[in-house]
């Protein structure tokens, strides 16, 4: 055993009695304990306990909110609670499955993930967050950090973690502690949309959020100029969300060396993967970044259904309707029948050529 904090290696938490081994990190409020369970199953656990010291009502509040929160979750890419209670000496604590991977980002560079192989893996991570939506949820700090990788008979499986500042969604509150006041600006700056920096967050904050990840994912480097800001007389910052191909271009200029890493990471050169981003998924990433949460997606179901025709080679609701478009996402879909037509017509071509020389 390790002494973690002192005295809690060694007191009885729940059925994690002495099997607190040590300490995997620690939070604003909270210590995350690695711990052992014995019975009724046997299996490795995350044990996120208060600090001692930290029980103003208002930090209990939200340590018991998260709690609820993921109390509330039932979905194989949320992060779930197996137990919770109070230590003897009055600190709340919940006991969750260990999630021993890399961050997404992290586990795709380091194994060389594809691009398309990388949208599967945020396609499933998005199924956890709209789950969270669905019971009621708003994350309001996703980023690469919170999606952690596990492996469950060797395939990835995304895992959305921690909820410690998850606010309820308007009209759907599942616990009255979960919300928090709306005018606290709460989260990761680098990832937070500009409504949520002002303290005005929904579930298209954290579209916002998905966006800078999914943008993250594909080119490497976060999709924006500049992060949400307060500057010295009050106002507000907007940051400069950019098309993942022309920040990629970028890096090429900016950091040549670091744009190779980039294209090496996904198994491509550079040039096929300007191509890649190019188009669809330009406008999947800016439709996620718009400024006016009225013009992005309105739900996670909706930027799931774009991804999918994109993965599918049908016409993506992000891009405009153009002849030229769609025509070319018809002949992608359906590239034998159009190879068949083309067959037919070029030796009927031939054919009537040679009839006419010779009659």
């Amino acid at each position: 055993h390790v002494d973690v904090e002192e005295g809690a290696a060694h007191q009885e938490v729940g059925r994690f009695c002495g099997d607190v081994l040590g300490e995997l990190g620690e939070g604003g409020y909270g210590f995350v304990y690695l711990g052992a369970q014995h019975a009724p199953v046997k299996r490795t656990a995350a044990i996120k306990m208060l600090k001692k010291g930290m029980d103003s009502q208002a930090i209990l509040t939200r340590f018991r909110a998260e709690q609820q929160a993921m109390a509330l979750m039932d979905h194989p890419n949320v992060a779930t609670i197996f137990e919770s209670g109070t230590s003897p000496d009055g600190r709340p604590w919940f006991a969750m499955p260990l999630v021993a991977g890399l961050p997404i980002h992290a586990h795709c560079d380091l194994e060389k993930v594809s691009i398309q192989a990388r949208l599967k893996l945020f396609m499933a991570a998005c199924h956890g967050v709209l789950h969270a939506h669905q019971r009621g949820i708003l994350h309001r700090d996703l980023k690469p950090a919170n999606i952690l990788i596990s492996f469950e008979d060797h395939h990835a499986i995304p895992k959305v973690i921690d909820f410690g500042i998850a606010k309820a969604v308007v009209g759907a509150d599942p616990l009255s502690s979960l919300t928090t006041q709306a005018s606290t600006p709460l989260g990761t700056p680098a990832y937070m949309s500009p409504e949520q920096f002002r303290g005005d967050a929904d579930a298209r904050s954290d579209i916002w959020a998905l966006g800078i990840i999914l943008g993250e994912l594909l080119c490497g480097v976060r999709p924006v100029r500049r992060d949400p800001v307060r500057e010295m007389d009050g106002r507000i910052s907007e940051p400069q969300p950019e098309r993942p191909s022309l920040r990629y271009a970028r890096l090429i200029h900016e950091e040549p060396e670091a744009a190779i890493e980039v294209a090496q990471q996904r198994g491509i050169s550079m040039k096929m993967l300007q191509a890649q981003l190019r188009g669809d998924l330009d406008a999947i990433v800016l439709k996620c970044l718009e400024i006016d949460r009225e013009r992005r997606y309105q739900s996670v179901s909706e930027l799931l259904d774009d991804l999918a025709r994109h993965v599918n080679g049908e016409v993506v609701e992000a891009r405009p309707p153009s002849l030229l478009y769609q025509t070319q996402r018809f002949v992608l879909r359906r590239r034998l029948q159009v190879a068949a037509v083309v067959s037919v017509l070029a030796a009927m071509s031939v054919a009537t050529v040679i009839s006419v020389r010779s009659a």
